[in-house]
């Protein structure tokens, strides 16, 4: 099993003014007496550790056992790289974690040390400053760990999972829309094995449900025993998450911010997103569903899951919970009636998650419902009236379709045979003009 070289990010202290972060290799920083490394969950922080481990001079060593054993006399004279910070407070209402680990460091006459901590569970300045008095020469580094580059996956996808044609499993995953889940070592590994045997889903929708599920598993054993009782179900998990994304791209904001001094305008406190639970919206934004944004902020681990959660959470309040959909449409249409540009994803899959919605949406955008949802798994009518919608919108725009071309396979969601006649019919006419060419286009990619 191959171990990949990892590169990250430098986050520049407050206080320094620094604002310079260029990707450099991890390997880089051997020479700094302390750094932090931060990361997604399953984003390889525990591999990339032990490798840095494996140089001259290094000890790894988990936290948990750092703080509760004994010293060990091998420990003094090494560069120690504790891993595990979020694991311990995971089941720990205690807020002297850092301190410990500072005063066992300082015990050990203040080494050189490595703590690998998710992004979610790092305070920011407030740990900073618990732990910076235990570096030798009074500065810590905090780095954030970059997603795998593609040859790294084609790397992983070969030699770790067996996978001889690497290339075509990507495109494959880029096909079904979750080429930028491949980039997390997790998620990576989670998706070979839900499609072992190449029993892709069979629909956008499918993928990103499970997806979706993957994501917000809690795959690390000592999160789930430190959490035996108390962690939501997938269920509740993936609702918290559609509220909190709903809110999100409603409100134009990026993330969340996990303390009030790391909120501002684009961040805003978790809060302030109203989660009706908020403790499963915590341990939600924990999951690989979100992704770090430098400290103490986080933001969904792509734009599409958030659209995807978001569509499927206000479809379920729409249909059978009462809420409005006019309150809905005048924040995801603009004031010409089309679709606000960054919210056309929502939009997209709005379409199929809302019933008493979508012949609405269809009406409005059919090109968005195509091109961002997932058409195949709507009814006939639907996709009759998606073909009616796009003869209008030729009629009205002859370039309708221009932004539209690396996305051509999409149109094949529209695929079904009782649609035969009606393209058929469009193949067949007789008429020359620019909309019959543009429809004739738009079924040969159908087709």
């Amino acid at each position: 099993m191959i171990r990949i070289p990892r590169r990250v990010r430098k986050i520049p202290d407050p206080n320094s003014g620094s604002v310079e972060n260029p990707i450099e290799n991890l390997e880089g920083f051997r020479s700094d007496t302390a750094w932090i490394l931060l990361g997604e969950p399953g984003a390889g922080k525990t591999t990339a550790f032990q490798m840095e481990a494996e140089a001259p001079g290094g000890q790894y060593l988990r936290i948990e056992k750092f703080i509760h054993l004994d010293i060990e006399p091998e420990w003094r004279e090494k560069t120690l790289f504790l891993d595990g910070l979020d694991e311990v407070r995971a089941g720990s209402s205690d807020d002297s974690i850092l301190l410990r680990i500072r005063q066992r460091l300082k015990s050990l006459g203040n080494p050189p040390f490595r703590i690998a901590c998710r992004a979610a569970d790092w305070y920011g300045s407030t740990d900073r400053a618990d732990i910076e008095a235990a570096s030798p020469d009074g500065k810590i580094t905090v780095l954030l760990l970059e997603p795998l580059r593609h040859e790294d996956i084609l790397r992983i996808l070969c030699e770790n999972h067996g996978i001889p044609d690497s290339q075509s499993f990507v495109e494959e995953a880029g096909k079904y829309g979750i080429a930028d889940l491949l980039d997390n070592p997790k998620t990576l590994e989670l998706l070979v094995v839900a499609v072992s045997g190449g029993q892709w889903p069979k629909t956008r929708n499918e993928t990103y449900q499970l997806a979706c599920e993957k994501l917000v598993t809690e795959t690390n054993k000592r999160h789930r025993d430190r959490r035996r009782g108390s962690t939501p179900s997938v269920e509740k998990a993936l609702d918290a998450a559609g509220q909190l994304c709903s809110v999100m791209l409603l409100s134009d904001k990026t993330g969340f911010a996990l303390d009030q001094e790391s909120a501002n305008e684009r961040f805003p406190e978790l809060a302030d997103y109203a989660p009706p639970d908020p403790e499963v919206a915590r341990q939600t934004i924990g999951s690989k569903l979100f992704r770090p944004d430098g400290e103490e902020r986080v933001v969904p681990s792509h734009r599409s899951i958030a659209e995807y959660l978001a569509a499927y959470w206000l479809g379920r309040r729409i249909d059978g919970e009462g809420l409005p959909l006019q309150r809905v449409l005048n924040l995801l249409l603009g004031t010409d009636g089309g679709v606000v540009a960054g919210l056309r994803g929502l939009f997209g899959w709005l379409a199929l998650h809302c019933l008493s919605a979508r012949t609405r949406l269809i009406d409005v955008d059919p090109l968005t419902v195509i091109v961002y949802g997932d058409v195949k798994p709507m009814a006939v009518t639907d996709k009759r009236r998606i073909i009616a919608g796009l003869r209008r919108e030729a009629e009205r725009y002859a370039a309708f379709r221009q932004d539209t071309s690396m996305t051509a396979h999409l149109f094949g969601a529209l695929a079904d045979a009782e649609l035969r006649d009606d393209f058929l019919s469009i193949l067949q006419a007789t008429e020359r003009d620019n909309v019959s060419q543009i429809l004739v286009d738009c079924v040969l990619d159908i087709l």
